[in-house]
């Protein structure tokens, strides 16, 4: 009986955690964007009536979008319930296409991305050819992405009467081939960062696994869409000036800038952005009038005036899957600090080695200028780190191919590893690689049992990566069953549950916990 109420309390729990999200009616600064990109894979996605009301008429091609937060995964959309007007183009030729009230699903994180062309379960008002959706459907039925960015954008229209009831879809990811890898710098915390005044040459896949700079009722309204992140440091103070040009020019590529000295867990606003819908070339520039322009503004910004030592992020972001690539140029009066870049990494990375159960970390430079050492640092979160190691240079300055080894025989078991090398010259100036992402699962270290040996209670100490419910037996030596009990996990990350042993014999026991997918499995005394 304690147990079922425990799992009760669990299950009350886990509904109230359960965050929904509710189509925007209205876009942004005049776009059809009406909230900031969300990146998740849990959650409930309604229509703006919420739970038990019907949505709004007059709704004109608003649309909000959903990406992963976990690498190598696509978001999915099964929808358990639907219920619109079910009207059809009379005039229409056959196949009849929803007409009045629909909502369409687009493979990708922008406005403009292709339609999903998938008919759900229905007898009436198929959405054959232009993948809207209408009627009522047989629920359930799913949608996933298979976009690169793992994301999916929801269009939603409206007639001016006969509202119903709308949808209720519940978010969740799953592994996907080709979706983002969640190291590159289309986040903040793998922004590239930038030595000198050169022209970028870059093309993005998408805006990364971390939603981040939108502030919701602000340029850039809904935040990004396929973005490149840069980090630079002004060596001398003057004006900042840029040029962001498409290849083909046709493409509309937008663009902001945050700062000064912003970190990637504190961005706040950005002080230049660029939401304008006209193609072509965009930047800073002294044609720019305004800091800050919206979709029907000018392409052009006005420029920065900075300071030696301030740091700023420039985001290059299209708003349509991109074509081609762009080149990101320089002008203006003020330079970027290269001293803290004492050393031309040609490459740097790290790998897992699971006989070994250690990290691997291999960079290689070309020349080192006033090398004190490099300094090894790991992080779980990609954002506080820790030295780990000191590595010598094999000289102070020199030229030609160095390649460094260094291994971390202790990582963070079941957590992602991100690692980073840190150049310090002799002048104490830093200067820091692209981080490395490593990510193993110890399975025998992911169940753990307190205390063992255990005489009256014991808790259960594990991972989990979603709300989900864990199956949990006790085995005696002779492979006999004495208990099984179901378990919620409520938090993505590590759950407890105490099991009470009064009814235990004394003796060893085999304790495994299984989700459908893993199973972990740990010896357990009880005294």
């Amino acid at each position: 009986m304690r147990l079922l109420i425990i799992v009760f309390i669990f299950l009350v729990f886990a509904n109230f955690a359960n965050a929904q999200f509710l189509h925007p009616t209205v876009g942004i600064n005049g776009e059809n964007v009406g909230s900031c990109l969300t990146s998740t894979c849990s959650g409930t996605y309604l229509d703006n009536g919420g739970v038990g009301g019907n949505y709004s008429n007059n709704v004109n091609s608003t649309y909000r979008v959903f990406c992963p937060n976990t690498a190598g995964n696509c978001v999915s959309l099964t929808f358990t319930s639907f219920s619109m007007e079910g009207m059809v183009n009379p005039a229409g030729p056959p196949p009849l296409d929803c007409y009045y009230d629909y909502l369409t699903i687009g493979n990708g994180p922008t406005q403009n991305s292709s339609p999903i062309i998938q008919v759900p379960p229905s007898s009436a008002d198929p959405a054959a050819t232009t993948g809207r959706i209408c009627g009522t459907p047989v629920v359930p039925f799913t949608y996933t992405s298979t976009d690169p960015s793992g994301c999916l954008s929801l269009r939603f229209t409206s007639d001016g009467s006969v509202n119903l009831a709308g949808w209720s879809a519940n978010i969740s990811c799953a592994p996907c081939v080709g979706g983002p890898i969640g190291v590159a710098n289309n986040d903040c915390n793998f922004s590239t960062a930038l030595c000198n005044n050169l022209p970028v040459s870059a093309i993005s896949t998408g805006p990364g696994i971390q939603a981040e700079g939108c502030t919701a009722g602000t340029c850039p309204a809904g935040g990004e869409n396929f973005s490149n992140w840069y980090q630079v440091l002004i060596g001398t103070s003057g004006t900042l000036m840029f040029t962001v040009t498409p290849s083909p020019l046709a493409q509309d590529y937008d663009f902001f800038v945050f700062g000064p000295n912003p970190t990637c867990a504190g961005l706040g606003a950005p002080i230049r952005c660029n939401d304008s819908g006209t193609s072509g070339t965009t930047g800073l520039s002294s044609l720019g009038v305004n800091p800050v322009e919206t979709v029907s503004g000018s392409v052009w910004c006005t420029p920065l005036n900075v300071i030696a030592g301030e740091t700023y992020y420039i985001v290059v972001d299209s708003w349509s899957p991109p074509t081609g690539n762009y080149s990101l140029s320089f002008g203006g009066t003020a330079t970027f600090n290269c001293a803290i870049l004492p050393v031309e990494m040609i490459s740097f990375s790290a790998t897992y080695n699971m006989a070994l159960k250690q990290s691997e970390l291999i960079w290689v430079t070309a020349v080192e200028n006033n090398i004190a050492y490099y300094s090894v640092e790991r992080s779980t979160d990609a954002t506080n780190f820790s030295e780990i190691a000191k590595v010598n240079p094999y000289t102070a300055s020199s030229k030609g191919i160095k390649n460094y080894f260094n291994v971390d025989p202790t990582p963070v078991i079941n957590e992602i590893n991100y690692y980073r090398i840190v150049t310090v010259d002799k002048d104490g100036h830093k200067s820091l690689s692209n981080l490395q992402a490593v990510a193993f699962q110890d399975f025998d270290a992911n169940l753990s049992l307190i205390p063992n040996p255990a005489k009256e209670l014991v808790e259960l100490s594990f991972k989990s990566n979603s709300h989900q419910m864990w199956d949990i037996s006790f085995y005696d030596s002779k492979g006999k069953i004495n208990k099984r009990s179901s378990y919620l996990a409520t938090i993505s990350g590590t759950n407890k549950y105490t099991i009470d042993l009064s009814g235990f014999n004394r003796g060893m026991y085999f304790v495994i916990i299984n989700d459908g997918i893993h199973q972990y499995k740990r010896k357990l005394i009880i005294e």
